[in-house]
């Protein structure tokens, strides 16, 4: 049965590393202690011995690839899953995720324009390190927070002045396609962005947060007419959200949007907007 974990490696290497006599008995020393490693003495104690660090870095070296003598746990946190193969044998060791740099990308035109021109077939996108779209030659992005509203991207009916610029389109992200990369990327873009999120308090408020100040999109439509396209069940499960908009206080361009939001009870979801072929506007931060 396989004795070290990552756990188990790292209170191993602290032992050894720091040539501990003795150490509390928790349950991973009594597990290597019926592996031959240790004698209890009183007040729930293992002691250690020379030799018993020297069969514990053998133990570990066995099992891991790795040995504890020497070896820093720490050289792991950004480590791809092919860097830390190349130093363990357990390629999940590392803290870093698969997918934590990549980025999903597309345009409009269906043409995201990198070093290279990169066609993409209709309803397509690019997933790439979020480092290699910095080369892009778009005039301007667009951060789209659901993907089926990214994959469709032809089907909105964009402001003239985004429609116009040709954007590079970017998914937000979920679980499998991490928002981190997203923020990164935005972060080092150093370009006014757009952002395209569902039209209620968790949208607003998603885009209150994004790195700098990027225009939001928003439905252009008289307030009457946009309640009968609410989904009410979504703005009455916003509590957190609606609670942190109506404390805030700036009097900016996008306060009259979240006080007749909030007032109206809006949550107008983008496939709603997109399946209405809602006419789009864009309001500055």
């Amino acid at each position: 049965m396989a004795i070290f974990d990552k756990r188990t490696f790292g209170i191993v290497a602290d032992a050894v590393q720091n040539a501990k006599s003795e150490v509390k008995l928790n349950k991973t020393w009594e597990r290597l202690h019926d592996e031959g490693i240790g004698q209890k003495i009183t007040g729930k104690k293992l002691s250690l011995s020379a030799s018993d660090r020297q069969a514990l870095c053998q133990l570990a070296l066995e099992e891991s690839g790795a040995d504890p003598a020497f070896f820093d746990l720490s050289a792991l946190s950004t480590a791809t899953r092919i860097e830390t193969a190349g130093q363990v044998i357990d390629e999940k060791w590392t803290h870093r995720k698969v997918r934590e740099d990549l980025l999903s990308i597309r345009s409009i035109a269906q043409v995201v324009r990198l070093a290279e021109p990169c066609p993409m077939p209709l309803g397509g996108y690019l997933t790439l390190p979020w480092q290699k779209a910095l080369k892009h030659k778009h005039e301007t992005v667009v951060v789209i927070e659901n993907l089926e509203a990214f994959i469709e991207a032809e089907k909105i009916n964009w402001p003239n002045e985004v429609q116009k610029q040709n954007p590079l389109l970017v998914y937000r992200g979920d679980k499998e396609t991490t928002p981190g990369a997203v923020k990164r990327f935005l972060e080092n873009n150093k370009q006014d962005y757009y952002v395209f999120f569902d039209y209620d308090p968790a949208g607003i408020q998603m885009a209150l947060t994004q790195p700098g100040s990027p225009s939001i999109i928003v439905p252009n439509m008289p307030s009457d007419q946009l309640a009968k396209h609410s989904k009410w069940s979504e703005f009455e499960k916003q509590v957190s959200a609606r609670k942190s908009l109506g404390k805030r206080e700036e009097s900016d361009a996008l306060a009259p949007y979240i006080n007749q939001m909030l007032k109206k009870q809006f949550a107008v979801m983008q496939e709603r907007m997109i399946g209405f072929d809602m006419e789009l506007d864009v309001v500055g931060m």
